[in-house]
């Protein structure tokens, strides 16, 4: 594995993203279960505390991953040095074919991320939590593609080695490579 600092603070941040929400994930089972806005029981007092908690709390894990897209770009980007032949993120992304997965994860966490804020958002400011079981139903459904995402990242940073040759970007876009890419971009101009 390359030591790179982005490298670092994408998989230490991702295991503590991954735990956090396997604790939100728990505790929002319990939310789905027992949720009733129309008592006032002890048990739902206790929940509403809870689910201020962890909802703040999911903003901020959310809003993490919403950044680190960007991070993980910028380190795919970084990375080109490494290798020979790459001279930007795509040579870096074809040193190990997993990380355009973990790209492609991490562009559909960034828009369900982003929801699930704006949800929590506008639940938070209405009276009642109307979205309260949906966004806690949601959180179920982010959880495990966030915990593929950071699986197949580990596998990603784990498996580069600086010592293999990696293709270009301007090999995979030009008219005489193979693959989609490069049939569309050798389509003719319409200008």
């Amino acid at each position: 594995m390359i030591l790179h600092p982005g490298i670092l603070a994408l998989l230490g941040g991702s295991f503590i993203v991954v735990v956090m929400l396997l604790y939100s994930s728990y505790l929002g089972i319990r939310i789905l279960r027992r949720w009733d806005i129309n008592s006032s029981s002890e048990e739902q007092l206790s929940l509403e505390r809870r689910t201020y908690l962890l909802s703040t709390m999911m903003s901020f894990v959310l809003a993490f991953e919403v950044l680190s897209i960007f991070l993980f770009i910028y380190t795919a980007d970084d990375l080109h040095r490494q290798f020979v032949g790459a001279m930007c993120a795509t040579g870096s992304l074809n040193a190990n074919p997993v990380g355009w997965y973990v790209l492609y994860l991490g562009i559909l966490i960034f828009f369900l991320s982003s929801l699930w804020i704006g949800i929590n958002y506008i639940d938070q400011r209405t009276e009642g939590f109307p979205f309260v079981r949906f966004k806690y139903g949601f959180l179920l459904v982010i959880t495990p593609v966030l915990i593929v995402k950071t699986y197949l990242q580990a596998r990603y940073f784990l498996g580069l080695n600086p010592n293999i040759i990696t293709s270009c970007c301007g090999a995979l876009f030009s008219g005489e490579g193979r693959g989609l890419s490069s049939s569309l971009s050798s389509l003719p101009r319409f200008l």
